[in-house]
C-alpha cells in the first residue's frame, strides 16, 4: 500500500510560513502542516487554515465535555460545579507563559477570521486548550474532598467559596449566597462525572539504537483518552520556530486539527530527541500564582522538543518550570543512546529523573520511590481512581517486559505491540479491554525512528491514521524526514503498515465494545450533535440500551466464532443489571463463574472478586436470598484476600474501601448502588 500526498496549499494573509498538504492512506485523509514562524503565528495560521477540520474534530467534544460537567441547572450543586471549574480555568490560563497564552487568543483568533466566530468564543477557545490539567486539578480537587476532617479540606472549601463569589452564577432562584460545607462537599462529588471522564492509559516502549533490528533508536507510544473524534483528522505537524531563537530546534510531531501544542503527545526533533507524555491523577496539585511561571505539562514536553538537544536540557526545562499537576514525560536521546524519565508533581513541585536501562517502557503511575502512591489520600503524590485501574497501569507494564525480551525490536514490533490484547496480569492471556495496552478508547499510536548518527539524520516518524476503532488498529504511515528541507516523504519499500494479530472477528468485536463505550460517555442527540450537558434519565437508559445492542453483537460475534472473551461477557452484564434485565444478567453471571475453573481461561482474582459480588447483587434483586448470601459470603471472603494480597497491613487502595461498602449494604439492605460501569479497565 503507497501514501498520495496532494499538492501543498499556501495559506492567503498567513501571519507564518504556513504551507498545507493532504495525505492519502488507506482511504483515509491526513493532514501534514508545515509551518515555519513564532508559536502564537503558527497558532493563528492552524486555527484558521484547519477552520473546518478543527470544528468537525476533537475540539467540539473537548468543549462538549466541558458544557456537560458544568450542566447549570437550578441548584446550588450545579452553581458550585461551574464556578469551580470557571476559576480553575482562569487561574490556569493566567498562570502560563506569555507566549502560551497568546498562542491560544491566536488560535481563536485564526478560527474567527475563517469562520465569522458564532460557534467557539474565545472562552470556549482557552477552555478547551488548558482543559489536560484543568482536569486533572478537578479531580484533585474531587479527591480532597472524600477525606473531609483532613486539614486540607478546608483550603479546599476556601478556593471553592472565592470561585462562588469571583465566578458568581445565578440559580433560577436567584440565590447567591454562600454555599455550606456540605454543600459545597456534594457538589464538588459531582464536580466531574464518571460517565464522561477523559480517563488515561498511554503505553510507550523504548530501546536504544544499539538494541533495535535497524540501527535506528525507537521511541513508540499509544495515546489514549475518551475523544472519539480526534480521529477524524490527525496529523503530522512539521515545525521550526528558530525565528524567535536561533539556539532551538526544529521538530516533527504527531497530533490532531486543534491541538496547538502537537509537541505535546509525541514527537521527535533535529537532535534525535523523542518524548512522550503520560498522564496521572493527583492529590497534591497547584492551582497556580498568575504570574506566568507555570506551565500545562503537553507545552512542556512541546518546549523539550523545540528547545533541548540532550536529557541535561531536557531536565533544566522541566526543573525551570512549575507545574500544576502529576505527569511523567519519558525523553529519549538516540546519539547518546540513553534515554531518562521525568516523574512531576504539581503540589510539592518535584520533579524527578530516573534514568533508563536502553530498552525502557512506562504506563501511568510513578516509579521513583519518593513519588509512589501510599493511598493516604495527601501523602501522595498521584492516586489511581480505582484498584483496577492500579493493576491495570502494572500490567501493561509487564506486558511490555515479556514482549522486549523476545527481541526484534523495530517499526514492526512496535505496530503489533500497540495494538496489544494481552493481559500482563494473567500471564498474557488475550482480552478484548481492560488490562491491555489497547484500550476502549485508544486514540492512536506513534513511532519515533531516530537515528544516531546525526550527520545523515535518517529518522522516521510513523503515525496511526484513525481509519479503525480502537485507533491502534488503524493502518500505520511512515514518514522519512528532511530536518533540512523540513519536509516528510513516505518511508521507502513499507510505508503503510498493519497489525494483522487478530481474526476479524475479534476486531469486529472491538469496534462494537468502542462504540458502546462511546455512546454511553459521549451522549448525542437524535440530530447526531452532543447534548452539551447531562442527559435525561431517560435518554441516559436509552444510551444504555443502545450500547447494549452493540456489546451483545460483540458478545456474539466471537462466541459464534468459539472463542469466550470475559470483559464482553462482564460488561453485558453489567448492563443488564442497570437496565433492571436481572434474569439475562444472571445468566451472564452465571457463565463467568463457571470459567473460574476452566483451564486456558485464566481470571485474575480481583476479576473473580468482582463478578461474585456482582452475581450476588443480581440475585438480591431478584430476591434469590438463599444464593445471594452465599456468593456475597464468597465474594467478601475474596475482597479480603485481595486487600491482605496487595497491602498487608498497610495503607488500603480506597477504592477497596467502596467495594466493602457495597458488600456492606448488599449485606444489611439487600440492595446497593453500585459503581458506575468502567469500560476502560473493565473494572
Amino acid at each position: 500500500m503507497t501514501i498520495s500526498i496532494g499538492q501543498a496549499e499556501r495559506l492567503a494573509d498567513a501571519r507564518a510560513d504556513t504551507a498545507l498538504h493532504w495525505a492519502e492512506i488507506a482511504g483515509k485523509r491526513v493532514f501534514i502542516l508545515r509551518q515555519v514562524g513564532s508559536f502564537p503565528d503558527i497558532s493563528y495560521d492552524h486555527g484558521r487554515i484547519l477552520a473546518s477540520q478543527v470544528t468537525d474534530g476533537v475540539f467540539p467534544e473537548i468543549i462538549d465535555t466541558i458544557r456537560t460537567g458544568t450542566d447549570v441547572g437550578s441548584d446550588l450543586g450545579d452553581r458550585v460545579i461551574t464556578s469551580v471549574y470557571r476559576r480553575l480555568s482562569h487561574d490556569v490560563f493566567e498562570a502560563c507563559s506569555d507566549e502560551f497564552r497568546q498562542a491560544i487568543d491566536a488560535m481563536g483568533e485564526g478560527l474567527l477570521a475563517e469562520t465569522g466566530g458564532g460557534r467557539f468564543t474565545a472562552q470556549d477557545v482557552r477552555d478547551a486548550l488548558v482543559a489536560i490539567d484543568v482536569g486533572n486539578l478537578a479531580d484533585g480537587l474531587t479527591h480532597r474532598m472524600a477525606k473531609p476532617l483532613a486539614p486540607e479540606v478546608s483550603g479546599t472549601i476556601g478556593y471553592v467559596i472565592g470561585a462562588i463569589r469571583k465566578f458568581p452564577t445565578r440559580t433560577d432562584e436567584g440565590d447567591d449566597s454562600d454555599p455550606s460545607r456540605d454543600d459545597v462537599s456534594r457538589a464538588v462529588r459531582r464536580l466531574r462525572a464518571p460517565a464522561r471522564q477523559i480517563g488515561f492509559g498511554c503505553t510507550a516502549v523504548g530501546a536504544a539504537p544499539l538494541e533495535t533490528e535497524d540501527g535506528l533508536g525507537l521511541h513508540a507510544r499509544t495515546f489514549d483518552g475518551a475523544f472519539f473524534d480526534w480521529n477524524n483528522w490527525p496529523g503530522l505537524f512539521i515545525v521550526d520556530e528558530r525565528g524567535t531563537n536561533p539556539d532551538w530546534h526544529r521538530y516533527v510531531a504527531v497530533g490532531t486539527a486543534g491541538l496547538i501544542y502537537s509537541g505535546g503527545i509525541s514527537g521527535l526533533n533535529d537532535q534525535g530527541l523523542a518524548c512522550s507524555i503520560h498522564q496521572m491523577s493527583t492529590g497534591n496539585y497547584d492551582t497556580g500564582t498568575g504570574r506566568g511561571d507555570y506551565a500545562v505539562a503537553p507545552y512542556l514536553q512541546q518546549r523539550i522538543l523545540r528547545e533541548a538537544a540532550s536529557l541535561a536540557e531536557a531536565e533544566q526545562i522541566l526543573r525551570g518550570t512549575k507545574h500544576f499537576a502529576s505527569w511523567t514525560i519519558v525523553v529519549s536521546d538516540a546519539k547518546a543512546g540513553r534515554a531518562a524519565r521525568f516523574e512531576i508533581s504539581g503540589g510539592t513541585q518535584r520533579v524527578r529523573r530516573m534514568d533508563l536501562s536502553p530498552v525502557f517502557s512506562q504506563s501511568n503511575h510513578f516509579l521513583h520511590h519518593d513519588m509512589a502512591e501510599r493511598h493516604d489520600y495527601f501523602g501522595d503524590t498521584h492516586f489511581t481512581p480505582t484498584f483496577g485501574k492500579w493493576l491495570e497501569s502494572r500490567a501493561r507494564l509487564e506486558t511490555v517486559a515479556a514482549a522486549v525480551a523476545k527481541g526484534g525490536l523495530g517499526t514492526g514490533f512496535a505496530i503489533s505491540l500497540l495494538g496489544s490484547h494481552a493481559d500482563g496480569a494473567i500471564g498474557g492471556a488475550p482480552r478484548s479491554f481492560g488490562r491491555t495496552i489497547c484500550k476502549a478508547y485508544g486514540l492512536m499510536g506513534s513511532i519515533a525512528r531516530c537515528d544516531p548518527d546525526r550527520t545523515r539524520a535518517m529518522d522516521q516518524i510513523w503515525m496511526s491514521v484513525g481509519d479503525a476503532r480502537p485507533g491502534p488498529h488503524a493502518h500505520f504511515a511512515g514518514f522519512a524526514i528532511d530536518w533540512d528541507a523540513l519536509e516528510v516523504t513516505p518511508v521507502p519499500d513499507t510505508p503503510v503498515r498493519r497489525s494483522d494479530a487478530h481474526s476479524d472477528e475479534f476486531t469486529a468485536s472491538l469496534t462494537d465494545y468502542v462504540n458502546a463505550f462511546a455512546a454511553v460517555s459521549r451522549p448525542r442527540g437524535p440530530d447526531g450533535s452532543y447534548l452539551g450537558r447531562d442527559p435525561t434519565e431517560a435518554e441516559e437508559r436509552a444510551l444504555q440500551e443502545d450500547a447494549l445492542v452493540l456489546i451483545d453483537r460483540a458478545c456474539n460475534r466471537v462466541e459464534d466464532a468459539g472463542e469466550v472473551d470475559v470483559p464482553l461477557r462482564y460488561v453485558r452484564a453489567r448492563l443488564r443489571h442497570e437496565l433492571g434485565e436481572f434474569e439475562d444478567a444472571a445468566r451472564d453471571w452465571a457463565f463467568l463463574r463457571e470459567l473460574f475453573n476452566v483451564s486456558g481461561i485464566p481470571l485474575h482474582d480481583w476479576d473473580k472478586t468482582l463478578i461474585m459480588i456482582l452475581s450476588a447483587a443480581t440475585h438480591y434483586e431478584m430476591r434469590l436470598l438463599e444464593s445471594a448470601q452465599q456468593q456475597l459470603a464468597e465474594g467478601r471472603k475474596m475482597l479480603l484476600q485481595i486487600r491482605r494480597r496487595y497491602f498487608a497491613d498497610g495503607p488500603t487502595h480506597p477504592d477497596l474501601h467502596a467495594w466493602e461498602q457495597v458488600c456492606e449494604a448488599l449485606w444489611t439492605k439487600g440492595s446497593a448502588e453500585l459503581p458506575y460501569i468502567d469500560f476502560v479497565t473493565v473494572e
